[in-house]
């Protein structure tokens, strides 16, 4: 039989991280020095999703005030793009 117990709010803030409170600032140092025209590749970590790293390039481009064009060929694995 499962055990249920209602956590208290102060405990629950370390379950649910709010919007936006992930650190990117390695993305955003990567996209940084970038320029318009510039392609670049990511390779996957073991635990990443193609989906997880374009966000997070995405609104690292964003705070940058750049935008970012994904390759639709790019190997299994990677993701390549172009700084728009």
């Amino acid at each position: 039989m499962p055990e249920f117990r209602r956590v208290a709010n102060k405990d629950a803030e370390r379950y649910f991280l709010k919007r936006g409170q992930m650190d990117l600032s390695q993305y955003e140092a990567f996209v940084s020095d970038l320029k318009k025209g510039d392609v670049a590749e990511v390779r996957l970590g073991e635990d990443e999703t193609e989906r997880a790293i374009k966000r997070r390039l995405t609104v690292a481009a964003k705070n940058k005030g750049k935008q970012l064009q994904y390759s639709k060929r790019a190997e299994q694995g990677s993701v390549v793009f172009r700084v728009k």
